[in-house]
């Protein structure tokens, strides 16, 4: 004796798929979310390195801040590539990467936010001017004389333009300005007042910078005009 199986129907089939779909977007935007959340998590780290960096450097250095230095912090470095006055030179020692050779350029990775790398921002011809993260390059607040704004990693050849030429010593910053409201280093884009090449055209992570302040902590701001 045969019994007989009644076969889905069209509706029951229907439904069927649109719950698969459901668990699957479901499932999608959980990974995104958390692989969000994971990048997030390596920038504030590798800010947080950053800032272990110059703390140290301030120590090996009188109190002084790494510089003469232009605004720039290039992930890949190299005398040929970027010259001598970038904020990577100084550091790089400091965050475990070799020191800045002549012609050989050298990536170091505590400088490439993990959202900026896997998101492929940049076309491949690109990435050796990549720049994730970006110095402050004027502390508002405090006035040289003839008005300038002070870059607190002092500005190399400006002798003579009421700039300050040295770097600034750490103590002196933080008896100018608040240094848990000043930041000192955040994330770089196009949209964040930093020109030149080598940058995302949107803030990587979306709705927030993060940035390193001047106390050496880090927060996450929206984002909006630094």
């Amino acid at each position: 004796m045969h019994t007989s199986r009644r076969a889905f129907t069209l509706v029951e089939l229907c439904a069927a798929i649109c719950i698969l779909a459901i668990l699957c977007a479901l499932i999608s935007g959980g990974v995104s979310n958390i692989r969000k959340a994971g990048e997030n998590a390596g920038c504030v780290s590798n800010l947080r390195a950053i800032g272990t960096a110059v703390s140290l450097y301030v120590s090996d250095h009188d109190g002084s801040l790494p510089g003469p230095a232009y605004g720039n912090m290039p992930a890949t470095y190299s005398y040929a590539l970027n010259g001598p006055y970038t904020l990577t030179t100084y550091l790089a020692p400091y965050l475990d990467c070799p020191a800045q050779e002549n012609a050989t350029p050298h990536t170091c990775p505590t400088m490439i936010c993990p959202a900026f790398k896997y998101r492929n921002v940049l076309p491949a011809s690109q990435w050796t001017k990549a720049r994730s993260y970006t110095p402050v390059y004027q502390l508002s607040g405090v006035t040289l004389p003839g008005g300038m704004l002070p870059n607190p990693w002092g500005r190399p050849a400006t002798a003579g333009l009421n700039m300050n030429d040295a770097p600034f010593k750490l103590a002196a910053i933080c008896s100018q300005v608040k240094a848990s409201a000043t930041w000192m280093i955040m994330d770089a884009d196009v949209t964040s007042n930093i020109g030149g090449e080598g940058l995302s055209p949107k803030p990587v992570h979306g709705t927030h910078w993060n940035r390193l302040f001047f106390d050496f902590h880090v927060e996450a701001t929206a984002t909006q005009k630094p």
